[in-house]
């Protein structure tokens, strides 16, 4: 099942590291998501190597912001959903005009959710208490992105994504919350 997602702006730098077309990539976005239908949002960061001005080597990372205290699985307190996840990326940019880019991407990489109670719970608790529930998951991001250039080395951008990824085996959670829609 693949799910669209268009984020927030992107943005990204670009610069020759010498004669040979090679240069170097860095990304920072942040998409709009849901977790159990409530709002939440998904920060990335990617940086990488860009050859011939159009294809992209790199790694990146994701990390869930949903900012709730929950308490449907715990009667002793309040905790927070984390999730993150990373892995190499590969990129291919399409030239339109001097000024825009299209680029199409994929990121494949490994992470982890879990439910961890609040840092005011966690004082009376031991090391290994503080995590109520803990599973891996793998992840594969495909997005497309559209970039305008706003100056010779900076260029903004809004892509739209679907994140694929295996089932997590958490606490009274879907095994697919992952895949929801982002946009």
């Amino acid at each position: 099942m693949f799910l669209l997602a268009a984020s927030f702006i992107t943005t990204f730098a670009q610069d020759s590291v010498s004669k040979t077309k090679l240069g170097l990539y860095g990304s920072i976005g942040a998409n709009y998501s849901t977790y159990e239908s409530l709002p939440a949002y998904w920060l990335n960061i990617k940086g990488g190597l860009v050859f011939n001005k159009k294809f992209v080597v790199g790694v990146g990372a994701s990390t869930l912001y949903f900012d709730r205290n929950l308490s449907r699985l715990v009667n002793d307190g309040t905790y927070h959903v984390e999730a993150a996840y990373s892995g190499l990326f590969l990129e291919y940019l399409f030239k339109c005009t001097n000024k825009s880019k299209i680029s199409i991407s994929w990121l494949s990489g490994v992470g982890i959710l879990q439910y961890r109670y609040d840092k005011e719970y966690r004082d009376s608790k031991e090391w290994y208490q503080e995590i109520i529930d803990r599973d891996s998951f793998v992840a594969n991001d495909l997005s497309t992105e559209f970039l305008f250039k706003i100056s010779p080395k900076w260029w903004v951008g809004a892509n739209i994504s679907g994140r694929l990824s295996s089932p997590v085996k958490i606490k009274s959670t879907d095994e697919f919350v992952l895949r929801r829609m982002s946009g």
